[in-house]
């Protein structure tokens, strides 16, 4: 697998859209509404739930992640630890980062949102001066994001703050969350 690798800020990232074919369980759907209807708002399930092909999924997560290490000049993630969850209305990640490496994320599934950033994944550069990101000319603080939309994938560096948008309270969306090992 070969992944694009974009320099936001001059910080490395991918920003891809994973072809869930084969990937995802066909009942995925009837999954989702069941989520929808209720529970928790963040609960973690077993992938085998969800994915039909978990090796393809982590195939494509770690390309993405060597590709980033390639970039930046790093030695390769040995491997990932990857997490399925789903995040029901009203969950939301205030600004976090990650001990690991790199960070991915799949969106597998999702209801329809009113607010097309319901749900989404953003990073933001936590370096100083990014409260001056309208300002022409700074290479650094630009906030790059994906919706909850089936097949969204992002990755990035681990030491970028990442958060989760609140997700609309009749929505659900189904994510599978990798860090590298």
């Amino acid at each position: 697998m070969t992944e694009t690798v974009s320099r936001h800020w001059p910080t490395n990232l991918v920003l891809d859209e994973v072809d869930l074919r084969g990937i995802v369980h066909d009942d995925l759907p009837a999954l989702l509404s069941g989520a929808a209807a209720g529970g928790d708002t963040f609960e973690v399930i077993e992938a085998k739930r969800v994915l039909a092909d978990e090796a393809a999924l982590q195939a494509h997560l770690a390309a993405s992640m060597e590709a980033l290490a390639d970039a930046d000049g790093r030695p390769r993630p040995g491997g990932l630890r990857l997490e399925v969850q789903i995040w029901r209305g009203g969950y939301d990640l205030p600004a976090t980062a990650s001990p690991a490496d790199y960070v991915a994320w799949c969106v597998l599934a999702a209801t329809s949102s009113i607010h097309q950033q319901s749900g989404a994944v953003a990073v933001a550069d936590p370096r100083a001066g990014c409260a001056l990101v309208p300002m022409p000319g700074l290479p650094w603080g630009r906030a790059a994001m994906i919706a909850a939309r089936p097949g969204a994938h992002l990755a990035v560096p681990g030491w970028l703050t990442h958060f989760v948008i609140p997700v609309e309270m009749a929505q659900a969306v189904i994510v599978a969350v990798a860090i590298s090992t």
